[in-house]
């Protein structure tokens, strides 16, 4: 679902007027049925409804209300399941900062294991469906993955619970591509790497292996063809030097030596 008003669109002075809004409680629980801890205990709920699809449904405009949901005592909290707490709160805190009058920040992240972060925080910029953080994350981890993810986030995602399956393939994707074009920095950390965690090492023989049987089957059809070449042109050669020596056979002549004398025997 598409923001109605798109952040990048805002600007700083309709940004800041979000502020002055009532506000609103954001819980957070673990799952579903756990005990809910407070996220933000007053949270202004225009920049919530603003930043977040979901909640901008949690909180409709008067006039697209049912009578009967205008009977009943006005809503004045939401409540974020899954994720992590600590992030969950830094997102937060990043829509406040867009809202400052200075216009959307970049969303910061640690330097140390960035990239895990960075993932952490799209999941849970998906749970509050706050859908412009969530692409600018990614692009970020785009830019990360294009010249290579650090050991230290490999492992930490690699090892995540629960675990992610395509997170985990695209993980040894990236380290065997890189070992394959040897291009491939900080190689010690990543043999490391290997020696701890046997399920990606094994990933990786598994892709490399895979490189190695398809790089065979191309030069199958290159020494095929090349052989195919080869043979046609022997076989010209041989059709040539055959039809050269059939012309000098059918002249019917003996061929004179060069510089040989004819003599004439006389009878006396």
């Amino acid at each position: 679902m598409a923001q109605p008003l798109p952040l990048a669109s805002l600007s700083a002075t309709k940004l800041r007027a979000l502020k002055t809004s009532e506000t609103i409680v954001i819980l957070y629980k673990q799952t579903a049925d756990a005990e809910p801890l407070i996220l933000c205990e007053a949270f202004p709920k225009a920049v919530a409804t603003t930043f977040s699809t979901k909640w901008k449904l949690d909180f409709p405009p008067i006039n697209k209300m049912k009578v009967a949901d205008l009977q009943k005592p006005a809503r004045k909290s939401v409540s974020v399941v899954g994720g992590r707490f600590n992030i969950h709160k830094a997102i937060l805190g990043w829509m406040l900062s867009c809202c400052n009058g200075k216009g959307i920040q970049r969303f910061p992240y640690p330097t140390h294991k960035a990239f895990t972060y960075l993932y952490l925080a799209r999941a849970c910029a998906a749970i509050i469906g706050c859908e412009y953080l969530e692409q600018e994350v990614s692009k970020a981890m785009e830019r990360m993955a294009h010249t290579q993810i650090h050991s230290e986030d490999v492992r930490a995602l690699y090892l995540l619970t629960p675990p992610d399956n395509d997170m985990k393939k695209f993980l040894a994707e990236h380290v065997a591509s890189r070992i394959w074009e040897k291009r491939l920095k900080a190689k010690g950390a990543y043999t490391t790497l290997r020696e701890e965690i046997p399920e990606f090492n094994k990933a990786i023989d598994d892709i490399l292996h895979g490189k190695k049987e398809e790089r065979e089957k191309e030069k199958l059809p290159r020494a095929a063809n090349d052989k195919s070449i080869l043979a046609s042109h022997n076989q010209a050669w041989r059709s040539n030097k055959a039809q050269g020596c059939r012309g000098e056979m059918g002249q019917g002549k003996t061929p004179k030596l060069k510089g040989e004398a004819v003599k004439t025997a006389s009878v006396e």
